[in-house]
Protein backbone atom coordinates (compact mmCIF):
# COMPACT_ATOMS: atom_id res chain seq x y z
CA UNK A 1 0.00 0.00 0.00
CA UNK A 2 2.92 2.35 0.61
CA UNK A 3 4.20 1.64 -2.90
CA UNK A 4 0.69 2.27 -4.25
CA UNK A 5 0.70 5.57 -2.37
CA UNK A 6 3.94 6.51 -4.13
CA UNK A 7 3.05 5.39 -7.64
CA UNK A 8 -0.55 4.39 -8.26
CA UNK A 9 -3.66 6.19 -9.35
CA UNK A 10 -5.83 3.35 -8.01
CA UNK A 11 -5.29 1.23 -4.88
CA UNK A 12 -7.29 -1.98 -4.49
CA UNK A 13 -7.73 -3.06 -0.87
CA UNK A 14 -7.67 -6.85 -1.00
CA UNK A 15 -8.85 -7.60 2.52
CA UNK A 16 -11.75 -10.03 2.72
CA UNK A 17 -13.16 -8.18 5.69
CA UNK A 18 -13.35 -4.40 5.80
CA UNK A 19 -14.14 -2.31 8.86
CA UNK A 20 -13.26 1.19 10.05
CA UNK A 21 -9.98 0.07 11.67
CA UNK A 22 -8.78 -1.79 8.57
CA UNK A 23 -9.83 1.05 6.24
CA UNK A 24 -7.92 3.56 8.39
CA UNK A 25 -4.84 1.32 8.43
CA UNK A 26 -4.79 1.07 4.63
CA UNK A 27 -5.32 4.83 4.27
CA UNK A 28 -2.38 5.42 6.65
CA UNK A 29 -0.09 3.20 4.57
CA UNK A 30 -1.20 4.92 1.35
CA UNK A 31 -0.61 8.35 2.92
CA UNK A 32 2.89 7.33 4.06
CA UNK A 33 3.78 6.25 0.53
CA UNK A 34 2.21 9.34 -1.02
CA UNK A 35 4.14 11.60 1.37
CA UNK A 36 7.43 9.95 0.32
CA UNK A 37 6.61 10.86 -3.29
CA UNK A 38 5.32 14.35 -2.44
CA UNK A 39 1.75 13.36 -3.32
CA UNK A 40 -1.59 13.46 -1.58
CA UNK A 41 -3.85 10.41 -1.35
CA UNK A 42 -6.70 12.67 -2.44
CA UNK A 43 -5.76 11.87 -6.04
CA UNK A 44 -5.77 8.09 -5.49
CA UNK A 45 -8.92 6.08 -6.14
CA UNK A 46 -9.15 3.72 -3.13
CA UNK A 47 -11.38 0.68 -3.66
CA UNK A 48 -12.04 -2.35 -1.45
CA UNK A 49 -12.46 -5.74 -3.12
CA UNK A 50 -15.87 -6.97 -2.01
CA UNK A 51 -17.80 -10.15 -2.70
CA UNK A 52 -21.37 -9.37 -3.76
CA UNK A 53 -24.27 -11.85 -3.85
CA UNK A 54 -27.64 -10.34 -4.76
CA UNK A 55 -31.02 -12.07 -4.74
CA UNK A 56 -34.65 -11.08 -4.29
CA UNK A 57 -34.41 -13.68 -1.50
CA UNK A 58 -31.92 -11.98 0.84
CA UNK A 59 -31.70 -15.02 3.13
CA UNK A 60 -30.76 -17.19 0.13
CA UNK A 61 -28.00 -14.75 -0.86
CA UNK A 62 -26.55 -14.88 2.67
CA UNK A 63 -26.83 -18.70 2.87
CA UNK A 64 -25.10 -18.96 -0.51
CA UNK A 65 -21.99 -17.30 0.97
CA UNK A 66 -21.63 -19.22 4.23
CA UNK A 67 -18.98 -21.58 2.84
CA UNK A 68 -17.04 -18.60 1.43
CA UNK A 69 -17.21 -16.83 4.80
CA UNK A 70 -16.11 -19.95 6.67
CA UNK A 71 -13.16 -20.33 4.29
CA UNK A 72 -11.93 -16.78 4.87
CA UNK A 73 -12.61 -16.84 8.60
CA UNK A 74 -10.37 -19.92 8.81
CA UNK A 75 -7.75 -18.45 6.47
CA UNK A 76 -7.51 -14.95 7.96
CA UNK A 77 -8.21 -16.05 11.56
CA UNK A 78 -9.32 -12.71 13.02
CA UNK A 79 -8.45 -12.86 16.74
CA UNK A 80 -12.07 -12.60 17.92
CA UNK A 81 -13.06 -15.56 15.72
CA UNK A 82 -9.94 -17.60 16.48
CA UNK A 83 -10.69 -17.22 20.20
CA UNK A 84 -14.49 -17.71 19.99
CA UNK A 85 -15.59 -20.45 22.39
CA UNK A 86 -11.97 -21.06 23.39
CA UNK A 87 -11.02 -21.88 19.81
CA UNK A 88 -13.72 -24.56 19.43
CA UNK A 89 -15.80 -22.50 17.00
CA UNK A 90 -12.97 -22.17 14.49
CA UNK A 91 -12.09 -25.86 14.86
CA UNK A 92 -15.73 -26.71 14.06
CA UNK A 93 -15.67 -24.42 11.01
CA UNK A 94 -12.45 -26.04 9.78
CA UNK A 95 -13.93 -29.52 10.27
CA UNK A 96 -17.08 -28.53 8.33
CA UNK A 97 -14.92 -27.08 5.56
CA UNK A 98 -12.92 -30.34 5.40
CA UNK A 99 -16.20 -32.25 4.91
CA UNK A 100 -17.28 -29.84 2.14
CA UNK A 101 -16.35 -30.61 -1.47
CA UNK A 102 -15.59 -28.39 -4.48
CA UNK A 103 -14.66 -24.73 -4.74
CA UNK A 104 -16.82 -22.42 -2.63
CA UNK A 105 -18.32 -20.71 -5.71
CA UNK A 106 -18.95 -23.89 -7.75
CA UNK A 107 -22.61 -24.55 -8.41
CA UNK A 108 -22.31 -28.29 -7.83
CA UNK A 109 -20.27 -28.04 -4.66
CA UNK A 110 -21.21 -29.77 -1.42
CA UNK A 111 -21.35 -27.51 1.64
CA UNK A 112 -21.45 -29.32 4.95
CA UNK A 113 -24.82 -28.40 6.55
CA UNK A 114 -23.00 -27.59 9.81
CA UNK A 115 -21.82 -24.36 8.17
CA UNK A 116 -25.42 -23.09 8.31
CA UNK A 117 -25.32 -23.32 12.10
CA UNK A 118 -21.79 -21.99 12.51
CA UNK A 119 -21.94 -18.98 10.16
CA UNK A 120 -24.67 -16.47 11.02
CA UNK A 121 -25.89 -13.49 9.01
CA UNK A 122 -23.76 -11.05 11.02
CA UNK A 123 -20.64 -12.98 10.07
CA UNK A 124 -21.68 -13.06 6.40
CA UNK A 125 -22.09 -9.27 6.59
CA UNK A 126 -18.57 -8.96 7.99
CA UNK A 127 -17.03 -10.75 4.99
CA UNK A 128 -19.38 -9.93 2.11
CA UNK A 129 -22.19 -7.84 0.71
CA UNK A 130 -25.18 -10.20 0.46
CA UNK A 131 -28.94 -9.79 0.42
CA UNK A 132 -31.66 -8.13 -1.59
CA UNK A 133 -30.70 -5.32 -3.98
CA UNK A 134 -31.84 -2.77 -1.38
CA UNK A 135 -29.87 -4.45 1.43
CA UNK A 136 -26.77 -4.70 -0.76
CA UNK A 137 -27.01 -1.04 -1.78
CA UNK A 138 -27.15 0.00 1.89
CA UNK A 139 -24.24 -2.28 2.85
CA UNK A 140 -22.19 -0.94 -0.07
CA UNK A 141 -22.89 2.65 1.01
CA UNK A 142 -21.70 1.76 4.53
CA UNK A 143 -18.41 0.39 3.17
CA UNK A 144 -17.89 3.38 0.87
CA UNK A 145 -18.49 5.71 3.84
CA UNK A 146 -15.30 4.30 5.41
CA UNK A 147 -13.36 6.57 3.05
CA UNK A 148 -13.38 4.63 -0.22
CA UNK A 149 -13.96 6.31 -3.56
CA UNK A 150 -15.14 3.20 -5.44
CA UNK A 151 -15.43 -0.56 -5.01
CA UNK A 152 -14.33 -3.66 -6.87
CA UNK A 153 -17.06 -6.29 -6.78
CA UNK A 154 -16.43 -10.02 -7.03
CA UNK A 155 -19.85 -11.40 -8.05
CA UNK A 156 -21.15 -14.60 -6.45
CA UNK A 157 -24.26 -16.42 -7.59
CA UNK A 158 -27.04 -17.36 -5.20
CA UNK A 159 -27.62 -21.16 -5.13
CA UNK A 160 -30.40 -21.67 -7.68
CA UNK A 161 -31.39 -24.64 -9.88
CA UNK A 162 -28.64 -23.76 -12.34
CA UNK A 163 -25.49 -21.65 -12.30
CA UNK A 164 -26.97 -19.64 -15.17
CA UNK A 165 -30.06 -18.80 -13.12
CA UNK A 166 -27.96 -17.75 -10.11
CA UNK A 167 -25.50 -15.68 -12.14
CA UNK A 168 -28.29 -13.98 -14.04
CA UNK A 169 -30.00 -13.08 -10.77
CA UNK A 170 -26.85 -11.61 -9.23
CA UNK A 171 -25.95 -9.72 -12.42
CA UNK A 172 -29.40 -8.17 -12.69
CA UNK A 173 -29.42 -7.41 -8.96
CA UNK A 174 -25.94 -5.91 -9.20
CA UNK A 175 -27.20 -3.44 -11.78
CA UNK A 176 -29.87 -2.35 -9.28
CA UNK A 177 -27.28 -2.02 -6.52
CA UNK A 178 -25.01 0.07 -8.74
CA UNK A 179 -27.90 2.34 -9.78
CA UNK A 180 -28.99 2.80 -6.15
CA UNK A 181 -25.47 3.56 -4.92
CA UNK A 182 -24.97 6.05 -7.73
CA UNK A 183 -28.30 7.67 -6.82
CA UNK A 184 -30.05 6.88 -10.09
Amino acid sequence: MRLAGELADIALIGGRTIDARIAAEYRTWLAEGAARAGRSIDGIDIAPRLTLCVSRDGALARRSLKRYVGHYAALIRPPDLAERDGGRWLAEVEAALARSKGWYFDHDRYDDPELDRLIDDDLVRRFAIAGTPEECAELTREVLALGFTSASMNLAAPRRESMYEGLRETLEGSAEVLAAVRGE
